[in-house]
């Protein structure tokens, strides 16, 4: 493979592997290959919560109708997220009603402060599941579009991506 960078260099390699994320479809397009990939936005936030609130029995992540709550016990803190949103543009109402749980937050919640609030680009294939792991050709290696999903996949993604370069030879030394 010869790779034209754009600082005018080129690089000559055995193999590429592509983990563009949502780079990846016009990558991958220059080379005859349409993989659809769509952009997910999630917004997550930040409590504050008052002293009042026990966090004896939490467990370390606790779901509820698609809102994820993740307490940070030692700084009084409560991440909540993350909204699924189509697209690249933050919706503040989407932001507001994940903080509210739709509806179903209790009083302690909806009374907490934000103390801060960021957002980020999910990459989720289009009409398949995610991640898309692909051997496109010799040398040429798909590995991208995670999802959500992209720290609890990454040690097997690495396995199938060392596999399908180098066989099992690698893996078992």
């Amino acid at each position: 493979w010869l790779i034209h960078l754009d600082n005018q260099n080129n690089l000559q390699t055995d193999a590429v592997i592509v983990c563009s994320a949502n780079g990846t479809e016009s990558l991958i397009k220059k080379l005859g290959y349409n993989r659809p990939i769509e952009a997910v936005l999630g917004q997550v936030i930040s409590l504050y919560i008052d002293d009042q609130q026990s966090w004896d029995g939490w467990p370390a992540v606790l779901s509820f109708n698609g809102v994820n709550l993740i307490p940070d016990k030692k700084q009084n803190k409560l991440l909540i997220g993350a909204t699924v949103e189509p697209g690249t543009n933050a919706n503040a109402l989407e932001m507001i009603n994940m903080k509210s749980m739709y509806g179903n937050a209790p009083t302690w919640i909806n009374k907490a402060v934000i103390n801060s609030q960021w957002k980020g680009l999910r990459a989720r294939p289009k009409d398949r599941p995610a991640p898309l792991l692909e051997k496109l050709e010799e040398g040429l290696i798909l590995n991208t579009a995670h999802y959500k999903n992209g720290f609890l996949l990454a040690p097997a993604c690495a396995e199938w991506v060392g596999e399908n370069l180098f066989g099992n030879t690698i893996l078992s030394q």
